[in-house]
């Protein structure tokens, strides 16, 4: 839980993107719908390279509301996100 920096399930549309490098290394999940009406996917993109420790994850012919969509497929890959970072050394494992 303590390397669980945020869960934003909605988006708006205007994401100011111009801070997100100072999560630093924080694993970060992107999840975008293709078709997504209300931030489309480059604006997904724009985010993702913003993040140094991201993935991004596109659902075909999923809207805005990919959860929704694609539910299982939407928990699959945060399940494994999740498992993925969770066994990341962090800053004050490796004596940082």
């Amino acid at each position: 839980p303590e390397l669980v920096g945020g869960l934003v399930l909605i988006g708006s549309g205007k994401v100011d993107i111009s801070r997100l490098h100072e999560l630093g290394e924080m694993p970060a999940l992107v999840l975008w719908g293709s078709k997504d009406k209300v931030a489309d996917v480059e604006t997904g993109g724009q985010i993702y390279e913003h993040l140094n420790n991201s993935q991004f994850i596109i659902f075909e012919d999923a809207g805005h509301a990919c959860y929704l969509d694609q539910p299982d497929r939407w928990h699959h890959e945060l399940l494994s996100f999740l498992r993925e970072v969770a066994f990341q050394p962090t800053s004050e494992s490796v004596g940082g």
